[in-house]
């Protein structure tokens, strides 16, 4: 099967275990994971903001 993964789902999987990283784990494994131009775009835009805001917390 072929999936596209919300930027969400992979933030998410990236700062907590659980669903979203089982569900990455689960395409990665059995599935094709297809990224569009715009998600890895909006991808390094938000970690970017995400890196930003935990800097700003220590």
């Amino acid at each position: 099967m072929r999936v596209v993964l919300d930027c969400n789902v992979i933030i998410s999987a990236g700062l907590n275990n659980g669903t979203c990283m089982e569900l990455i784990e689960e395409v990665v494994l059995h599935h094709q994971l297809f990224l569009s131009q715009g998600i890895v775009d909006e991808y390094h835009e938000v970690t970017s903001r995400v890196n930003t805001e935990l800097r700003s917390k220590t």
